[in-house]
C-alpha cells in the first residue's frame, strides 16, 4: 500500500520584478516527479508566477510525496 507524506510552504519573492517581467518558479529535477503532486488552492499546478504586481503575496503551495 503506497502511503503520501504531504507538507506546506509559504513561497514569496524578496524582491519585487521589473514592469513586464515575470519569475517562474518550477522544479528543476523533474526524474521523480511522478511522485510529486504541487497544490494551491486545491488545483495542482506546475509552476508558480510571479509579476511586479503579485510578488509579495505569499502563495501557499501544498506537496504531497508518495512513497
Amino acid at each position: 500500500m503506497d502511503t503520501a507524506i504531504t507538507d506546506t510552504y509559504e513561497v514569496v519573492l524578496t524582491r519585487q520584478p521589473a514592469d513586464n517581467e515575470t519569475v517562474t518558479v518550477a522544479l528543476s529535477d523533474d526524474s521523480n516527479s511522478e511522485d510529486l503532486i504541487f497544490m494551491v488552492g486545491g488545483s495542482v499546478i506546475s509552476e508558480l508566477v510571479f509579476d511586479s504586481d503579485t510578488w509579495d503575496t505569499p502563495v501557499t503551495v501544498m506537496v504531497t510525496a508518495n512513497t
